[in-house]
């Protein structure tokens, strides 16, 4: 059984190796970001008022690409995005399209979760996309107490999240800001669920995603990787040792 354990610690370094050299080989080039964004315009049919840009502090082009994909694929009843902006609107056009799912956006700026809730109003998206106001708050239970979203104003009765992104809070809330991302959703996640975790560009976010992998033997790496984001896939069901 140990050699096992010691075999599927191999498999899970070789496969972050492999990940850290595909996230650095990817170059984000203004061609690439151009077709991305031809490719999202094309995605969205029923428009009904200019689309927010992507990239800048939002998710760059290909990775919102990538994640809209990920849409497509999975039909999400329930969408977490830690963190609202443009990607909001576009995620919940997809929901749309697709007739089904909702995506909740946890917010710990006033100014931003105001001005996202002014694009769905003016997209007529709020039947499918709602921001949250979550402030930061210590999590006494995580070592150091880091701080991350308050979820006391989710609405109770909530099904499994089945699509998390986590594209905040931002890096000036201290070193590993977006860890708490998964040990605090963990019992919120459905028991099959998408995990994405966006700017793993930057050092910061790639010592959150070794942590992920190093806490969680749920967690696995998706085949499908972006230009700046880490797709995993959760299963609540992996098997995590002897009983």
């Amino acid at each position: 059984m140990q050699n096992e354990f010691a075999e599927q610690a191999k498999e899970r370094a070789a496969a972050r190796t492999q990940l850290w050299s595909r996230l650095n080989g990817i170059p984000i080039t203004v061609v690439q970001e151009t077709h991305a964004t031809q490719e999202l315009i094309a995605q969205v049919k029923t428009a009904r008022a200019p689309m927010p840009s992507p990239g800048g502090w939002a998710m760059d082009a290909s990775s919102l690409l990538a994640f809209l994909y990920v849409v497509h694929q999975e039909q999400p009843g329930l969408v977490v995005e830690c963190g609202s902006g443009s990607s909001t609107v576009w995620i919940a056009y997809v929901l749309e399209e697709l007739g089904k799912g909702r995506i909740l956006s946890l917010e710990h700026d006033p100014a931003y979760a105001d001005e996202t809730r002014a694009q769905l109003r003016l997209h007529n998206l709020e039947s499918w996309a709602s921001v949250i106001d979550a402030p930061l708050v210590p999590q006494g239970h995580l070592p150091g107490a880091p701080v991350w979203y308050d979820l006391s104003n989710l609405p109770a009765g909530l099904p499994g999240v089945d699509l998390l992104l986590v594209d905040g809070p931002p890096a000036y809330v201290g070193n590993n800001a977006r860890y708490p991302a998964v040990p605090v959703m963990e019992p919120r996640l459905a028991d099959s669920a998408a995990v994405v975790l966006d700017d793993t560009g930057r050092p910061d976010e790639q010592v959150v995603l070794e942590r992920w992998m190093q806490d969680f033997s749920e967690l696995t790496l998706a085949p499908m990787q972006a230009a700046r984001a880490a797709f995993m896939m959760w299963n609540r069901h992996t098997h995590q040792g002897p009983s």
